[in-house]
């Protein structure tokens, strides 16, 4: 059996301790993908930092859209469990569809629940605000990917009244795609 393609060409897999990807479970981290060098260079980072600081585990990544692999051509070159981990903010189509039809195809694999809604993300959005130079008079609208599914609004919509509650001042949220309010409606609507 051979292992997963790099997840990026000439980047190899962040591999635990044993150097392979199989004899243990191993924690496949899907993340969305994207055409964008810096954020695939953010991705590769944080998959080879979590390798790094879970030695005793096997680490993957694998995509959902855009990159190769994708999670089910991972999961397929592995020999034992998985605990497939969505490098995704919230839980839409990808996270309930995807990824569960997923692991459904192979025995032994789990899927976790997305990074956020989460309180540390909401300290890492305030911390980011603040070196910005956030003042009280300053509106501030989350910028959301959107999504079809009601589960991934949902998400972000409490992200933006956790983050509105711990910053103190409102926070609407806008959306990139698939659902309204359009972000540039959003930002708009704050500078009335």
């Amino acid at each position: 059996m051979t292992a997963p393609a790099p997840a990026t060409a000439g980047a190899p897999a962040a591999r635990g301790p044993r150097g392979g990807l199989t004899g243990t479970t191993t924690l496949v981290a899907a993340s969305h993908g994207t055409s964008s060098p810096a954020g695939q260079a953010a991705i590769a980072a944080l998959v080879r930092a979590v390798a790094r600081r879970r030695p005793d585990l096997d680490v993957a990544e694998a995509y959902v859209d855009v990159q190769q692999p994708d999670v089910p051509t991972v999961l397929a070159g592995l020999q034992d469990k998985a605990r497939v981990v969505p490098l995704l903010l919230s839980a839409g189509y990808h996270v309930h569809v995807d990824l569960a039809a997923a692991a459904e195809a192979q025995p032994g694999t789990t899927v976790s629940g997305a990074l956020g809604p989460d309180g540390r993300l909401v300290r890492v959005l305030a911390r980011r605000l603040q070196q910005a130079g956030l003042r009280r008079a300053d509106r501030v609208v989350l910028a959301c990917a959107g999504s079809t599914d009601e589960r991934a609004v949902a998400d972000c919509g409490q992200m933006a009244a956790e983050l509105a509650q711990f910053i103190g001042q409102p926070v609407a949220a806008g959306y990139i795609s698939a659902t309204r309010p359009a972000l540039k409606d959003a930002v708009a609507a704050e500078q009335e």
